[in-house]
């Protein structure tokens, strides 16, 4: 977490339960990111489920994860 943050990442996320308290250790006594740089990372895919089914991708990426899934499956057997 350390080396993330050290290295300049505004968020290193903690995706497992486990790294939880190692994170917030992490960010102690680190000033707090600017609300701008965290604004610039939030997505543009959909801002409604609406935009999201109307969305020219959507087919794209319930294609990419179903391939995903299959090849989980493959990998599993």
């Amino acid at each position: 977490m350390h080396a993330h943050l050290d290295a300049g990442c505004d968020l290193v996320l903690a995706c497992f339960p486990d790294v939880v308290d190692e994170a917030i250790v992490a960010v102690k006594g680190r000033p707090a990111v600017a609300p701008e740089r965290i604004a610039a990372l939030h997505g543009d895919v959909a801002s409604t489920w609406d935009g999201l089914n109307d969305n020219p991708q959507r087919e794209r990426f319930i294609a990419r994860i179903a391939a995903l899934h299959a090849a989980e499956g493959q990998a599993q057997a």
